[in-house]
């Protein structure tokens, strides 16, 4: 069923997301660090509030998906935009949290030994530098929005649930259709990542992309989804 197709999935993103790429920092090689031993929580400004304090990002994050955040509050939305410089970590904070929720949902699941030697080893090392464990579990999916904007010249639609399910099924052994992801939006919390609105070059692709987040937002509220949506972007100067 497609609960195995997502288990699958997130295991192997997990396995795919235990390094962080030396070149999103800026560095144009391709060196891998292992996340979990360089990966720390950095501070945030929080945008108009009135406290000026900062407070860890991934802490941030983790603590906004405790809550039931349905997208049909008509009030403030849930949704975050994370803005930062090029190589200020916004990509590797994003992995962290995604990575906090796989582990959280993976841990009493059957896995190969690579996967859990991965989710072991990370899940002590972010223990001991105090990085949270969400006790809401969220099913985690992190879409690299210049990938999907890719995708998006191909296509005719802007439905980022048809590019999630084909990518799902690019990467599982069954195939997982739009409505069966539809069904399990309206289901089961979700954490969404879409990270790099910055790096879409192409105006009319940018509005495409900004059209299928406002769409996808748009089946969330039809399917009283449970979503917390993070969006990651430089500020305007760069």
């Amino acid at each position: 069923g497609i609960g195995n197709a997502l288990t699958t999935f997130m295991a192997k993103e997990m396995l795919a997301q235990q390094h962080v790429r030396l070149g999103q920092a800026g560095n144009p090689n391709e060196d891998k660090l292992d996340l979990a031993k360089v990966g720390i929580d950095l501070p945030v400004q929080l945008i108009g509030d009135a406290i000026d304090k900062d407070v860890g990002a991934v802490d941030y994050i983790v603590n906004k998906g405790e809550s039931l955040l349905s997208v049909n509050l008509q009030n403030e939305p849930p949704h975050l935009l994370l803005v930062g410089g090029p190589g200020q970590g916004k990509s590797t904070l994003t992995q962290m949290v995604c990575q906090c929720y796989r582990i959280a949902l993976l841990r009493n699941t059957p896995l190969t030994p690579e996967a859990r030697r991965v989710l072991t080893l990370t899940s002590s090392l972010f223990e001991k530098r105090g990085i949270p464990s969400p006790q809401n579990l969220r099913w985690p999916v992190r879409v690299n929005l210049s990938e999907y904007a890719d995708w998006l010249a191909g296509n005719s639609t802007n439905s980022l649930l048809k590019y999630l399910a084909k990518k799902i099924s690019d990467a599982c052994p069954q195939d997982v259709t739009t409505s069966s992801l539809v069904h399990w939006l309206g289901s089961y919390p979700w954490f969404v990542i879409l990270d790099g609105m910055d790096e879409v070059a192409s105006p009319a692709l940018r509005a495409r992309v900004s059209a299928g987040i406002s769409e996808f937002l748009v089946d969330a509220q039809q399917s009283s989804a449970d979503v917390l949506l993070v969006v990651t972007t430089r500020p305007q100067g760069y």
